[in-house]
């Protein structure tokens, strides 16, 4: 089995609450499904992204391919670029694997136009679609009136924290944008899986695993 890994390194993804971002969980399943497709004696390969794509390498077998893949996870940029290039991403993915493949992807999707390269990708192959979530995208801590800047565009936002109508907005935007993405991926062909920054990354992958035996 060929495996391959969407990973997104843009802005959103260096946030996170308690201590850990979403790019450190998602770094953690990458580096675990390296090495059980090692394990496995699987050819894999890779594109990062921000915004643009940063590494990119066709799927090969090895132990050499595998450690290159873990160096390149342990290496961050030494510049995040605004912005998230995700469609990009799938579609040059789809470019890369000749043969039908298992292909991760790991994001926030906090982006625009990638549910086309999306479906054009799980066309050929099978595509989890791992959305890496926090804590604090359904709650935030009731800390008074709030100056807030969004990572990637810049723009700032004043929020009231302590309503309960604001509290009950964020919550009920967040679940409508959860749902609208998992219903998309199924119904473009993916599998969609969300993980938390504050959930155990094995366990996870060990239940995702257990009910997708056919994967």
């Amino acid at each position: 089995l060929q495996v391959f890994f969407v990973l997104d390194r843009s802005l959103s993804m260096l946030s996170g609450s308690r201590g850990r971002t979403r790019l450190a969980a998602a770094s953690e399943a990458c580096a675990l499904l390296l090495l059980a497709a090692e394990q496995n004696s699987s050819s894999v390969g890779a594109v990062f992204f921000d915004g643009e794509i940063r590494f990119a390498c066709a799927p090969k077998a090895g132990a050499t391919q595998t450690m290159v893949l873990l160096s390149r996870l342990d290496q961050p940029e030494d510049t995040v670029i605004q912005g998230s290039v995700l469609g990009s991403s799938l579609t040059g993915s789809g470019k890369l694997l000749k043969k039908r493949s298992l292909v991760f992807v790991f994001s926030d999707f906090r982006s625009s136009h990638w549910l086309q390269p999306f479906a054009r990708l799980a066309q050929k192959h099978d595509v989890v679609a791992v959305r890496i979530t926090d804590p604090l995208d359904s709650e935030l801590p009731p800390l008074g009136t709030v100056p807030f800047t969004d990572t990637e565009s810049g723009i700032q936002r004043t929020l009231p924290t302590m309503s309960r109508a604001f509290a009950r907005a964020w919550f009920e935007d967040n679940r409508a944008r959860y749902d609208s993405w998992y219903n998309e991926c199924l119904r473009h062909g993916g599998y969609p899986l969300s993980l938390s920054t504050e959930e155990d990354v094995l366990s996870v992958l060990t239940r995702f695993f257990s009910k997708r035996s056919g994967l």
